[in-house]
């Protein structure tokens, strides 16, 4: 049965979500080689049944730099493949934030606070050129950048990106969202913490 390109393009994009959040599984640690096998797969589906400029090889090219960055333990590989993805999506493209975003969640959960704060704010500039300064998944970067900063102890920084965040979420957001109301209870420690009074903010 012939298959039309819409349907290529769906299962390609599906096979990418799968095989990334296979790459940043934990549980694939002890045994990097089979997510390794699916990114490689999937890159090869989306080119051959989509072409080498379609975004979805783009972005299965991500997830193979994302692959090599975490399991693969090559950064130079993992700086090849971000070029080339980089060549198909272009330097602003959302895929390519939301690939350094996911990075450096991964990276802040391994305690790898440089990294985390590099991805963050790659992921920052590019959401801010993509959607402007007034979106939420702007605030989710200004936000994981602070709680980076923390851990750098970069304290007022980390004050001023906590604002910024809350600035966006209170434009955007009801008073009593969740998400506003934990960004107020992380102002008001780090505000305590760089007066002495708090300790440091987890």
């Amino acid at each position: 049965m012939e298959r039309d390109p819409d349907w290529f393009e769906r299962a390609a994009k599906e096979e990418n979500t799968w095989v990334r959040a296979r790459i940043l599984d934990k549980a694939y640690a002890d045994h990097p080689e089979q997510p390794a096998d699916l990114a490689e797969r999937a890159a090869r589906m989306a080119k051959d049944n989509l072409g080498e400029r379609h975004a979805t090889y783009g972005v299965a090219l991500l997830n193979l730099g994302i692959y090599h960055c975490t399991l693969g333990g090559g950064a130079a590989r993992a700086e090849e493949f971000f070029k080339m993805a980089h060549a198909v999506l272009g330097d602003e493209h959302l895929e390519v934030a939301e690939a350094m975003f996911r990075l450096a969640v991964y990276s802040f959960e391994k305690q790898d606070f440089p990294e985390a704060d590099r991805f963050f704010g790659d992921a920052l500039r590019i959401r801010r050129r993509a959607l402007g300064e007034q979106d939420l998944a702007v605030a989710d970067c200004l936000i994981g950048m602070a709680y980076a900063k923390v851990r750098l102890d970069q304290i007022e920084a980390a004050v001023s990106l906590t604002e910024e965040a809350l600035l966006i979420q209170s434009q955007l957001l009801p008073a009593d969202d969740p998400r506003v109301q934990d960004t107020v209870t992380r102002l008001k420690h780090l505000q305590q913490a760089t007066r002495g009074g708090g300790g440091e903010p987890q």
